[in-house]
C-alpha cells in the first residue's frame, strides 16, 4: 500500500491517500478498494473525506463517492456545501428521496444557491413530486423572472394549456434574450417549443424546436463519424472463439440488461421488471463503463490484451474478474445476491463483452417505430452529451447505428436478445409482460401490470410518463405534427429506416 511518510499504513487516512495516489497512476480498481478500506475503518477523517468523494467521482465510482460523502456528512458540521455533495452522490445512486430530504431543510432556511435550488427542482420531478417542483420553480422565478434555466425546468415539470399565462411570459422571454448567449437562448427556445408541442401547434412547434436545435448545434461537440466507427468496432470487439469458450455459470443470470435508443420505452420496461418482487431496479448503472479500467474502450485490442493478462495469470475463466467486480458493485448497491436491471443506453456498444462475461444474462431490446423515437427525441431536452438529437441527420444516423448493432447480435445469436415492440407492449401488456418475465426466468406477478405504483424515482426524460398506468395514448404522436416532423422523415428515409407513414 502506498502511504505518506510517517503514516500508519493500516490507518484510514493512509488508505485514503493511497487511493488518491492509485487513481493518479491509473490503478482504478485498487483505488476503489482502498476507498472502501478507509470507509470501513472507524477513524474520523472529517474534511479529508472530500478527497475520497472527488477521487471516486473522477473514476466513475458512484457508490464509492456516496460512501465517502456519507462519512463527510457525519463527521463535519452540517452545511449547504456538504449537503449538496451528499445529495449529488445520493442522486447518482438512485436515492432521490434521501437527496431531497438532505437538501430541503437548507432550502427552507434560504441557504441554498440558485444552482442548488434548481437541482432540488429536478430531484422533485424525478421523485414524482411534480406540484412541489413547479411551486419551487415559481418561487425561483419570483427572484429571477428572466432566468431561462428556471423556465426550462418549469416547462419540463408542467403541461401548457391555451389559456396559460406562462405563455405570455415565455414569449416575452424570447424577445428579451434575442442578444443573449447561445446557451441561454437555446434553453428559452426549447421551453417555448415544449409549450407549442403541448398546445398541438404544428407550425409554431416546427419553428421553435428548429430554433432550439440550431442553437444546440452551436454548443455541441459531436463527431458522428466517430460514433459510427465505434459502432463498427463494437461488433468485432471480441474474437470469435471467445464466445464459444465463455462460461460464467448461473452468476450472469443476476442481471437483466435492457437496451434500446433513448425514448424507445426502456424506462417503462425497467419499471415493469422492477415491479416484480424478485428484481431491484438498477436504472442506468455505471458498472460496465467502470470496467474500462480493465478493458479500455471495449474494442478488440484492449480486450485481447486483458484476456492475455488474465490467462498469463492462470485464470481458468478470464471473464470472471470482470463479472466478479461488476457483481461486487451490485451487491454494494442492492444487497448481496440481489437480481437487478441495467438499462444503461450505451451498453449496446458492449454487447460482445456482455455475451462473454454474462452469457446467461437475459437481454431485452426495445423496438419502436423510428419516426416515433425520432420525434420524441427531437422534442426532448437532452444534455449536450446526447446532442445527436440537435439535427435530423444526426438523429437518423444515431438510430441507424443502433439498429445496425442490435440486428447484428440478434442474427448472430438467435434467441439471446428478446425483442419487444413498444407498440405491442403498451397496447397488449397482458401478452407482452409474461413473455418478458419468462425470458428472464421469472414467474408471473400481478404487480408488473401496475408499474406506475412502484415506489422508486426515475431520473430520465420519462419521469412523468412512468407515473401513469400503461396506455397507448402516445402512439402515433408524430402524425399530429407533419410540419415539425418533415425534416425527421426525410433524414430517416435517407438513412434507410422504415417508419409508419
Amino acid at each position: 500500500m502506498t502511504t505518506l511518510a510517517g503514516q500508519d499504513p493500516r490507518s484510514a487516512l493512509a488508505a485514503l491517500h493511497a487511493a488518491v495516489a492509485a487513481a493518479a497512476r491509473g490503478e482504478a480498481f485498487a483505488a476503489l478498494d482502498l476507498v472502501r478500506s478507509a470507509v470501513a475503518a472507524p477513524e474520523p477523517l472529517r474534511e479529508e473525506w472530500a478527497k475520497g468523494v472527488m477521487c471516486c467521482s473522477q473514476l466513475g465510482d458512484e457508490d464509492g463517492a456516496l460512501l465517502a460523502a456519507r462519512r463527510l456528512w457525519q463527521e463535519t458540521p452540517a452545511s449547504p456545501q456538504t449537503a449538496f455533495i451528499l445529495a449529488r452522490t445520493l442522486e447518482e445512486t438512485g436515492r432521490i428521496g434521501e437527496a431531497i430530504a438532505i437538501l430541503l431543510p437548507f432550502a427552507q432556511a434560504g441557504k441554498l444557491s440558485l444552482a442548488e435550488l434548481m437541482r432540488l427542482v429536478r430531484l422533485l420531478m424525478f421523485a414524482g413530486q411534480i406540484d412541489q417542483a413547479q411551486a419551487l420553480a415559481r418561487r425561483l422565478l419570483q427572484r429571477d423572472p428572466h432566468n431561462p434555466s428556471v423556465w426550462e425546468l418549469l416547462a419540463q415539470a408542467k403541461r401548457f394549456t391555451p389559456d396559460d399565462p406562462d405563455l405570455v411570459a415565455l414569449a416575452a422571454l424570447q424577445r428579451r434574450l434575442a442578444e443573449a448567449p447561445t446557451a441561454e437562448r437555446a434553453r428559452a427556445a426549447w421551453a417555448w417549443g415544449k409549450a407549442q408541442v403541448d398546445l398541438g401547434d404544428d407550425e409554431s412547434a416546427e419553428k421553435a424546436l428548429g430554433t432550439a436545435a440550431a442553437l444546440r448545434r452551436q454548443l455541441a461537440v459531436l463527431d458522428m463519424d466517430s460514433l459510427e466507427l465505434a459502432t463498427e468496432a463494437s461488433l468485432d470487439a471480441v474474437a470469435a472463439p471467445e464466445f464459444e469458450a465463455a462460461s460464467g455459470g448461473l452468476a450472469g443470470e443476476r442481471v437483466i440488461f435492457i437496451i434500446g435508443p433513448q425514448r424507445s420505452g426502456t424506462t417503462l420496461v425497467d419499471q415493469i421488471l422492477c415491479s416484480h418482487p424478485a428484481i431491484a431496479g438498477g436504472g442506468e448503472l455505471p458498472f460496465l463503463p467502470l470496467m474500462r479500467h480493465a478493458l479500455g474502450d471495449f474494442t478488440a485490442q484492449p480486450v485481447a490484451a486483458y484476456l492475455q493478462r488474465q490467462r498469463a495469470a492462470g485464470a481458468a475463466d478470464p471473464w470472471a474478474a470482470v463479472r466478479d467486480r461488476y457483481f461486487a458493485l451490485g451487491d454494494e448497491r442492492f444487497g448481496p445476491g440481489s437480481r437487478f436491471t441495467d438499462k444503461l443506453l450505451s451498453n449496446h456498444f458492449r454487447l460482445a463483452v456482455i455475451r462473454c462475461a454474462f452469457p446467461r444474462a437475459p437481454v431485452i431490446c426495445l423496438r419502436r417505430d423510428p419516426l416515433e423515437v425520432a420525434w420524441s427525441c427531437w422534442r426532448a431536452n437532452f444534455n449536450l452529451h446526447s446532442a445527436w438529437n440537435a439535427s435530423p441527420e444526426w438523429l437518423a444516423r444515431y438510430l441507424a447505428s443502433y439498429e445496425r448493432v442490435v440486428n447484428y447480435w440478434a442474427t448472430r445469436f438467435p434467441g439471446w436478445i428478446l425483442e419487444v415492440d413498444y407498440a405491442r407492449l403498451v397496447s397488449a401488456p397482458e401478452q407482452e409482460i409474461p413473455r418478458m418475465l419468462a425470458h428472464c426466468g421469472l414467474p408471473d406477478d400481478p404487480a408488473t401490470r401496475s408499474p406506475h405504483l412502484a415506489q422508486r424515482s426515475v431520473s430520465t426524460s420519462s419521469f412523468a410518463q412512468v407515473r401513469q398506468p400503461i396506455h397507448a395514448g402516445r402512439m402515433g404522436a408524430a402524425q399530429s405534427f407533419p410540419r415539425a416532423t418533415a425534416g425527421l422523415r426525410r433524414a430517416l428515409q435517407a438513412a434507410g429506416l422504415d417508419f409508419a407513414p
